[in-house]
């Protein structure tokens, strides 16, 4: 089973208008053209294809998608008959004893509610009145069926905070805890759809995000020992749990903040477009170009999920995502070490409107005079310093590599590559690792054809014997050179077959 991972937007359809909705502007505004929703039949194709293309893990999101009942059942059944892993996002005001009991005889695996507030006062103020009541109480009657039928659903409570519930974050951890929850998602606001017009209201100032990771860090710290809670603190950027380290001496959980969009993360709107990430359908980024490939949706209702995922638009974003010049215009992030080694980015579409200023981790620098423990420097992280480099380099043949010289080795399907220099870069979607090759490694890659040998690469390099000898390290140019470089071919794509890169036709 694959391991990429779609966000489905499974209906544009919901019984709340939440304050800070993402989405709410593309979904539920009046002056909007509603957006078409696929059919039922259409669903369940849709899941089909993404089992041909190798997915292997599908959120469910909205609107609200329990408003759909059945029809989302009976697409959780089919992606549990592919193997599909699947987690459903829901408000919670539709989740009554009888939809659990659907969810847990569909395979669902993760069950996530959504509460922004340890009060009803504070959830209403961003969800809406008589709310609060109604979702706790089926959250609680959620925990208790999963747990008397031992059912294999994972709870979660996601909240996404703000200046209106960010003075309930002691009491929030301590909730969690008592009711049984298995993981909770403390979020950023994000900065899109509704949230845009309440700014005054919803958003932290720079002081108060520090001030509320070093709360919920002392909170943390008190309880983490006693609690099989775990905690998904996406608000806590790496330099931010540096300063509270350093300072503090608290730890505190330190997720990864990386954009996987399109490397290994997609995302399905109602109608069945399909889109890198869940932000692209933006007014503003729709139609931009990402190095010459136009941002533009294409229907998993026309196309399989291999026609979108390799199609220029999808394939351009991988070096996008990784190039250290797309975060140029960021600020503090291009003076960042965890820029690069993959543990946080700011979103790479953000470069398509302006500079860009993360105001808490400026502040951070300004009060440390760097990062701490990730201190900043004014020259950007170069890709290559970050990501094992598999080179072909000097070895004594074996019989064994002698023996597979007619073996004939395919790229896996899926795989991305990016030129950095004269090396190449390697993505597998499939476990989101990273890999560079060598530019005797890279002039191998980029001659598989499907049909030539092991033998066949080392003649091909035993035609251009004394610069592929000095490339890879050798003093002297060896008689049996074709001899000589066969273990060497050999290793290398060995080496790629192990790491999944690359399968044996």
């Amino acid at each position: 089973m694959g391991e990429k991972y779609i966000k489905w937007d499974f209906t544009g359809r919901c019984n709340l208008r939440c304050a800070h909705c993402s989405v709410g502007k593309v979904y539920f505004e009046k002056d909007r053209e509603p957006i078409r929703e696929l059919t039922a039949q259409e669903r369940l194709q849709v899941v089909d294809k993404l089992a041909a293309g190798g997915v292997g893990a599908v959120t469910f999101l909205g609107g609200e998608p329990l408003l759909l009942k059945d029809e989302l059942f009976d697409v959780a059944a089919r992606c549990a008959a592919h193997g599909i892993a699947m987690s459903l996002v829901t408000n919670g005001l539709l989740l009554r004893e009888e939809a659990v009991h659907k969810v847990i005889d569909s395979g669902i695996g993760t069950l996530v509610v959504s509460v922004d507030g340890a009060s009803a006062k504070t959830h209403e103020l961003i969800r809406g009145k008589g709310t609060y009541e109604r979702v706790i109480a089926n959250l609680d009657g959620m925990v208790r069926t999963i747990r008397r039928e031992g059912a294999p659903v994972k709870v979660r409570v996601n909240t996404v905070l703000n200046r209106q519930n960010a003075h309930e974050i002691r009491q929030m951890l301590d909730m969690w805890i008592e009711k049984d929850v298995d993981e909770w998602g403390a979020l950023a606001l994000g900065g899109v759809g509704y949230a845009e017009d309440h700014i005054e209201n919803l958003y932290l100032a720079p002081e108060e995000e520090i001030e509320l990771a070093v709360e919920f860090a002392k909170c943390w710290n008190a309880r983490s020992s006693a609690t099989r809670l775990d905690v998904f603190a996406q608000f806590i950027y790496p330099v931010i749990a540096d300063y509270i380290e350093e300072k503090y001496g608290l730890e505190v959980p330190r997720p990864m903040l990386c954009c996987n969009a399109a490397t290994s993360l997609g995302f399905i709107r109602p109608d069945g477009t399909m889109y890198a990430c869940d932000r692209v359908p933006n007014d503003r980024y729709t139609g931009k170009d990402i190095d010459g490939a136009a941002i533009r949706p294409m229907s998993l209702v026309d196309h399989d999920f291999y026609e979108i995922w390799n199609s220029d638009y999808f394939r351009a974003m991988f070096p996008f995502i990784l190039r250290a010049d797309t975060y140029q215009n960021y600020d503090p992030c291009r003076r960042c070490k965890y820029l690069h080694d993959r543990s946080c980015n700011p979103c790479p579409l953000y470069s398509l409107d302006s500079n860009v200023v993360v105001h808490t981790c400026k502040l951070i620098e300004e009060w440390t005079g760097g990062f701490g423990q990730g201190a900043g420097t004014d020259k950007q992280p170069g890709l290559l310093d970050t990501i094992e480099t598999i080179r072909v380099e000097p070895t004594a043949p074996s019989e064994a590599q002698q023996r597979d010289s007619d073996r004939v080795p395919t790229p896996r399907q899926g795989i991305r590559s990016y030129a950095e220099g004269d090396q190449l870069v390697l993505l597998n979607p499939y476990d989101v690792t990273f890999i560079a090759v060598n530019p005797v490694g890279r002039m191998l890659w980029e001659s598989m054809d499907g049909h030539r040998c092991i033998g066949d690469f080392a003649k091909d390099l035993e035609d251009v014997a004394e610069g592929v000898a000095a490339r890879i390290g050798a003093r002297e140019t060896p008689a049996d050179l074709e001899k000589y470089l066969m273990p060497q071919v050999q290793g290398f794509f060995t080496s790629l077959a192990e790491r999944g890169l690359i399968e044996w036709a």
